[in-house]
């Protein structure tokens, strides 16, 4: 009933119906295909505004179309929620080896074409600087306290063993991450500007389709104008997460990227910064010992040794991205 009365709003009518996700449902519309999406944002309108508005001025055809209401609004509410309509793309299951090279090509294009670079003052970040480092620290402090409660018991279960066993790989990652804002620090002083662009804010492989026409970026319920190191990372986070990452593709989605665009060292450094944050996993810590959700003790396993192969890829990814700088600082030298 839900989604017939969306549909109205958009003087269509569903005949068949497939629920592909809690949030996502495929309809049948009788000429075509459509995808009806919940979502999960109540402010998604000003959101969706200015990101067709930008993609409209800037020819960003990798942004997939929304359909308009009869009130001409990208999204209607009903029952409470908001919903919007969007053609149904039928997307490759298995993405080629290339899939991520062009992805970083294509994101590249829509930071480039809506990039707005502006001079800054370095010291007016020192104390959000300083700030988020003492924040890290207190992070692992937390988790240290955490983990020395958890050893002073008789028996451990499995995923506060796991938990333990995690306690120098975070520890390691605290650790970086504070140099990494003070690396990040150092590179906007040398800079002294900053470039904002069109961030689709919640990016990963799910949300972009490999459609017949090219990739097709999808639900832009984040969107806002932010740092580019921003969705660098979060495109990269999802991989980092997995037993065998795509280094080398991932390295060189990063280099063509680079070279398609102005990516700056204090641009890698904050994407380095996004990536090393500490709060999501102390968040599932804190769930896990606090007993807050019901998910058997398989599934807090699984988690956690997720982030074991995150941690453990982060690092190695460092690795590559310090690669990559020492080129900016090569390159340097080659030019005076």
């Amino acid at each position: 009933m839900t989604m017939n009365l969306v549909l109205s709003r958009y003087g269509m009518f569903g005949y068949e119906k497939k629920e592909i996700t809690p949030n996502v449902t495929k309809i049948f519309v009788g000429d075509k295909s459509v995808a009806v999406k919940k979502a999960k944002r109540k402010d998604l309108i000003n959101r969706f505004r200015m990101t067709y508005q930008l993609a409209r001025y800037y020819r960003l055809s990798m942004i997939v179309p929304l359909y308009i209401s009869k009130q001409n609004e990208l999204a209607v509410q009903s029952g409470g929620e908001w919903y919007y309509v969007m053609p149904w793309i039928e997307s490759s299951a298995n993405p080629s080896a290339s899939y991520y090279t062009r992805l970083f090509s294509e994101l590249a294009s829509i930071h480039t074409r809506t990039a707005h670079v502006s001079s800054c003052n370095p010291e007016y970040y020192e104390e959000w600087a300083d700030r988020q480092q003492k924040e890290t620290e207190q992070h692992f402090l937390r988790y240290e306290k955490k983990i020395g409660q958890v050893e002073n018991r008789h028996y451990m279960s499995p995923c506060e063993y796991q938990l333990c066993y995690l306690y120098p790989l975070f520890h390691d990652v605290c650790r970086r991450a504070g140099r990494w804002y003070n690396r990040w620090q150092d590179y906007l002083s040398e800079e002294k500007q900053m470039r904002t662009v069109l961030c689709h804010g919640s990016l990963r492989p799910s949300h972009v389709l490999q459609g017949k026409n090219g990739l097709m970026f999808i639900n832009w319920e984040s969107a806002h104008m932010g740092h580019p190191g921003t969705d660098l990372g979060s495109l990269i986070r999802n991989a980092l997460s997995s037993p065998w990452p795509p280094f080398d593709t991932i390295e060189k989605g990063l280099r063509d990227y680079r070279n398609k665009t102005s990516l700056e060292r204090n641009e890698l450094a904050w994407m380095m910064l996004y990536l090393m944050r500490t709060d999501l996993f102390l968040s599932h810590v804190d769930q896990y010992l606090n007993r807050q959700q019901s998910a058997p003790e398989v599934k807090w396993a699984q988690r956690f040794e997720r982030f074991r192969f995150y941690f453990s890829n982060l690092l190695s990814l460092e690795e590559k991205v310090n690669q990559m700088l020492q080129e900016y600082s090569d390159d340097q030298i080659q030019s005076k």
